[in-house]
């Protein structure tokens, strides 16, 4: 009998030393050795069995691994074939069954009627044979494990490949070289460059000792017995195959809503159209923002321009305001929950995209006292939490939407999406957020045992959300941030100038030239504003040629430019700009009937649709609301007029002399 027993001589390791037992003295308490250091101690017998029971006494490792080299199976019996486990347990039986009749003497005489005795019970027609019986005992007494009476089956047949060593080295060289020239490399690529590898070496072999090739069906043989890591190795390459098997580690922990915030992109795979044309415009494109605590999304921002700083200043924008009730685009949908996130973020989780780089991001979480974080390149499991919720949006809710792409454009069959394609940006943006309020916010979510929209309302009442000194801070710290010299006709920006009667104040404290900070909108060019070096607050300047500035997208004005220049004219040219506008907007429409999807994308582009503008803004229109002080402001600094500039007082900016 094998185990642990309170008896002399009883081998054990007690909390990882191995120790031995010498001696049971009278009172019950037992004398101990310590095998490696010699040192004897005594416990008692309550305390060794209480060890016991904490799992701190186990078998000696030098016992396992004996039981393992000879032969026992190390895996659980459960795991076995049907088939081995009904040979293990039949060699049992038979055990058992000679052990009843008294001692054993292992002699043909007296173990063959025992034999057949126990096989007459068990109904097996085929007795095993004295000598297989008796390694059956000897393995169960010379181990601690009734595993090694189950058959090893897999240790059958040759342990090496037959292949010659030489020939079999030569491969794994092929496979190294045709993975090298191309990842989608075939068992025939490596069997090719094998026999030119094979040629070059038996070339300087004599006639007794060349190689020869062996047959494709070794070479898939072979390839079988290749480690998966290293074939991931030789179609994805190893860095790639780092990241595919490597344990990841316990993600990130938080312990309450705004400590960690993750942003990023993905492209919608769902087609939308143009407002009253119904005319597919293409894929748009969803920057969005999740808190990490609560699994709840904070902001998001929708539009056909693709990733930009543009997207992740509005995205980050609408995440930190307080949320308004969507406008209702589809009739008699009505959203029950409201959106309760809102507040400035501890830890901003950003990508290494260009967009996220960009210094008015970085100035912009500088401001508002975010901590900026950059995850590792190609290590998307760092921001795991947005990751998995992008593909949650794309394959829970956009996938069942008329007009959805899929995943994959060999899943679609004979289904057209641009033919189903029926829903305008604003119908989209109002079935959005009745999923993710009414549906994603208020489903279970495994991860932190509750639903996000409780998570978050159960931790915000503990930690409240704080917001800007004010609702202007925050849209001066999250517009895009440049810097100008000021000179005497204003400020140049994107071949625009903008001036106001506050710039006056400025030049005349610092003088022609001075550099100043300037945050635009460039979804609206008709105005930036402006900080002088010592000011802690900014003034708004207003575009010299206001008519053709207001109300105008960055991406229409640089277009615009482009046809000016094209024509061979001066980008600054006021009226050729506006001529221009005319041009493009007539090109817009026509983009928009055109039959390439491209063109309608960039149409849509072009017209700044978006969730702030789900009708987009066209390049000529007659609703601009600007005051006549505005135009007058704005010119009284233009270009033209170099010397029409009044000496002002220092009743706006005094330079700051501390």
């Amino acid at each position: 009998m094998t185990g642990f027993s309170l008896i002399k001589n009883t081998a054990f390791e007690l909390d990882g030393i191995a120790t031995c037992i010498v001696r049971i003295q009278e009172d019950g308490s037992v004398s101990l050795e310590d095998t490696k250091s010699g040192t004897y101690s005594t416990q008692s017998v309550e305390r060794l069995l209480e060890a016991y029971t904490q799992g701190r006494i186990c078998q000696p490792s030098t016992d396992i691994a004996h039981s393992r080299s000879s032969g026992a199976y190390g895996r659980p019996f459960a795991e076995l074939p049907q088939k081995q486990q009904a040979l293990a347990l039949r060699s049992k039986r038979y055990l058992d069954g000679i052990r009843t009749h008294g001692p054993l003497c292992w002699t043909r005489k007296s173990m063959e009627p025992r034999i057949r005795e126990v096989a007459q019970k068990l109904g097996d027609a085929r007795p095993p044979d004295v000598s297989t019986v008796y390694r059956w005992h000897r393995d169960a007494m010379q181990s601690a494990d009734l595993r090694c009476l189950v058959p090893r089956f897999d240790r059958r047949g040759p342990r090496a490949p037959l292949t010659n060593p030489e020939v079999v080295k030569l491969f794994m060289q092929a496979l190294v070289d045709v993975s090298t020239a191309s990842k989608g490399w075939t068992v025939q690529d490596a069997q090719a460059q094998l026999q030119m590898l094979l040629d070059r070496e038996n070339r300087s072999r004599p006639l007794g000792e060349q190689l020869h090739m062996p047959k494709l069906r070794t070479l898939y043989r072979l390839l079988d017995r290749v480690e998966e890591y290293d074939l991931a190795i030789f179609k994805e390459g190893e860095e790639a195959a780092k990241r595919r098997f490597k344990i990841t580690r316990v993600g990130v922990k938080t312990t309450r809503i705004l400590e960690r915030v993750e942003i990023d992109h993905t492209p919608l795979d769902v087609f939308l159209v143009k407002d009253e044309s119904y005319i597919p415009c293409g894929r748009p494109t969803l920057t969005l923002l999740i808190d990490h605590f609560s699994r709840m999304p904070l902001g998001y921002y929708l539009s056909f321009g693709g990733t930009s700083m543009n997207a992740v200043i509005r995205a980050l924008r609408h995440a930190i305001l307080p949320k308004t009730p969507v406008a209702e685009a589809v009739a008699a949908l009505k959203i029950h929950h409201k959106w309760p996130c809102y507040g400035l973020m501890d830890e901003l989780v950003t990508d290494n995209g260009l967009e996220f780089h960009g210094s008015s991001v970085e100035v912009a979480c500088f401001l508002l006292n975010i901590q900026l974080h950059f995850c590792p390149a190609r290590q998307p499991r760092f921001k795991g939490v947005i990751e998995r919720y992008l593909k949650t949006v794309n394959y829970t809710f956009v996938h069942k939407l008329p007009g959805t792409s899929l995943a994959k454009w060999t899943d679609r069959g004979d289904y057209d999406p641009l033919k189903h394609a029926v829903m305008t940006m604003s119908e989209f943006q109002h079935v959005f957020e009745k999923w993710l309020l009414d549906v994603y916010a208020q489903t279970y979510h495994k991860g932190i045992k509750t639903t996000p929209f409780a998570r978050w309302c159960e931790s915000a009442k503990v930690n409240p959300p704080y917001l800007p000194d004010s609702m202007s801070k925050l849209v001066d710290d999250l517009g895009i941030s440049t810097t100008r010299s000021l000179r005497h006709d204003g400020i140049r920006l994107h071949n625009l100038y903008y001036a106001s009667g506050a710039l006056q104040s400025i030049l005349r404290a610092y003088g022609e030239g001075v550099k100043v900070r300037v945050t635009y909108d460039p979804e609206n060019l008709g105005r930036v504003h402006v900080w002088s070096p010592d000011s802690q607050d900014p003034v708004v300047a207003y575009a010299t040629e206001l008519d053709y500035a207001a109300e105008l997208t960055l991406t229409q004005h640089k277009l615009l430019q482009d046809i000016v220049v094209k024509k061979g004219q001066d980008e600054t040219d006021l009226k050729a700009l506006m001529q221009a506008k005319i041009d493009l907007a007539a090109a817009i429409r026509a983009q928009f009937t055109g039959k390439r999807l491209r063109d309608r994308k960039r149409a849509a582009k072009a017209m700044g649709i978006s969730t702030e503008r789900p009708k987009g803004t066209p390049p000529v229109t007659n609703s601009v609301e600007t005051s006549a002080a505005q135009v007058d402001d704005a010119r009284s600094l233009s270009r033209k007029s170099k010397f029409a500039v009044e000496i002002p007082t220092f009743t706006v900016v005094q330079r700051n002399w501390n």
